[in-house]
């Protein structure tokens, strides 16, 4: 089980591989899961925080938060952060420390977030954008002000501003009874997407689609799939063995119920990926050849495990405009995430019980749960009800399309 070790001394410490006081980027390659990434997915950058009581706070906070759960969540929490920082920049450049924001500044970045585009796709930010945007900053204030950090002392109101401008604005709101944008609306859809990934020639794209829309997966789950992972329960059922993450501080291996289309998908990855794992020695299935500038032949390229946070653009969007997957006259904007939707979505539809469809995506709330499958409360509360249902539920809805 790997950890991330922050190391007391008396001036400074160390956290991961670098320091408190005088590192910027701190590392933490060989305290995570090595997943092949480059050198900046196991960083966190703060070279962006020009005043340097600011980039303090944040340190502080970043521990507070790197000991308190995972790495990869704290990333992603800084990510979102960066808004702010970015925010202050532009608007409040002589802002040089956090015990000078206050409620108006605070307003109106939660205002900014809300008609702000983001840098990839140029259109409003995502519900998730807004909430990593938001809440390492309402976090800091309220953490810092109990721990005596560089923050106003009386920020209890930043809660309900938050609460207020972003909570419940409905672009968050966890209780709609229609599916987001990105999320197909109609079953010949997502006929299409299965489909179309059963004839895919991409091997990599072919078995994501499949594994997440046929046992829930995350994406991350699945580009950390082995070699081997396949095997049968003592009833004979095909189980897949992954690993929880998100959720849990720590990795959890699983075992999840699968069925012979994925088995099919896996044997064939296998196949296509077994002289990569030869070569580098890595035992995982989504490996390839990384493309490396003055590199000339094929042999000499690097093999790494694919980034997750570049596979809706360099495989989903690919794949739905090479099958032409379209709703209302225009190519449908999915990701990888929605193919978990749809497995929720139609588990719950096929009669499966909720709270197997809990278990099986590693969630704690019946509410997460429901949102997941975009069903109204009426839907939810039925369901709770139903009698359980084969496992491989959508392994027959598949056969059927």
């Amino acid at each position: 089980m790997s950890c991330i070790i922050i190391i007391l001394i008396p001036t400074d410490f160390r956290v991961g591989n670098s320091n408190f006081l005088s590192d910027d980027i701190w590392d933490f390659k060989g305290f995570i899961p090595d997943v092949g990434g480059s050198p900046a997915y196991y960083q966190i950058r703060m070279t962006n925080i020009k005043h340097p009581e600011i980039k303090h706070t944040v340190k502080k906070y970043l521990v507070f938060d790197l000991t308190e759960g995972k790495f990869n969540t704290t990333k992603r929490n800084y990510e979102g952060f960066c808004n702010f920082i970015d925010y202050l920049d532009e608007f409040f450049p002589a802002i040089s420390s956090l015990t000078q924001v206050n409620h108006i500044i605070i307003s109106g970045y939660f205002q900014h977030l809300l008609t702000r585009k983001s840098k990839k796709t140029g259109k409003a930010l995502s519900r998730t954008g807004l909430f990593k945007g938001a809440q390492m900053l309402k976090d800091i204030l309220l953490e810092g002000s109990k721990r005596g950090w560089e923050v106003p002392e009386n920020v209890t109101w930043v809660r309900t501003l938050y609460q207020e401008m972003i909570q419940d604005t409905p672009r968050t709101d966890n209780n709609r009874d229609t599916p987001p944008k990105g999320i197909p609306k109609d079953e010949a859809t997502i006929k299409k997407i299965l489909d179309s990934a059963r004839n895919e020639t991409d091997i990599y794209t072919k078995a994501d689609v499949i594994i997440q829309s046929q046992c829930g997966m995350r994406i991350g789950a699945v580009l950390s799939l082995k070699a081997g992972c396949m095997s049968k329960d003592k009833n004979g059922n095909w189980m897949i063995d992954t690993i929880a993450r998100k959720t849990e501080k720590n990795q959890i291996k699983r075992k999840k119920p699968a069925h012979q289309i994925v088995k099919d998908v896996i044997d064939e990855l296998e196949r296509a990926t077994a002289k990569l794992r030869k070569e580098s020695g890595l035992p995982y299935l989504f490996i390839y050849r990384e493309a490396v500038k003055g590199v000339k032949t094929k042999e000499e390229l690097e093999i790494r495990v694919f980034d997750k946070r570049n596979w809706n653009r360099d495989k989903i969007k690919p794949f739905v405009s090479r099958w032409d997957i379209q709703e209302n006259g225009e190519l449908i904007e999915i990701t990888s995430h929605t193919f978990r939707h749809i497995f929720v979505t139609y588990a719950l539809k096929g009669g499966m019980r909720l709270e197997s469809v809990m278990d099986i995506l590693d969630h704690r709330s019946r509410i997460m749960t429901g949102t997941y499958a975009h069903l109204t409360a009426k839907d939810v509360k039925e369901k709770m009800g139903q009698i359980f249902a084969p496992i491989s539920i959508l392994g027959t809805l598949y056969s059927r399309l």
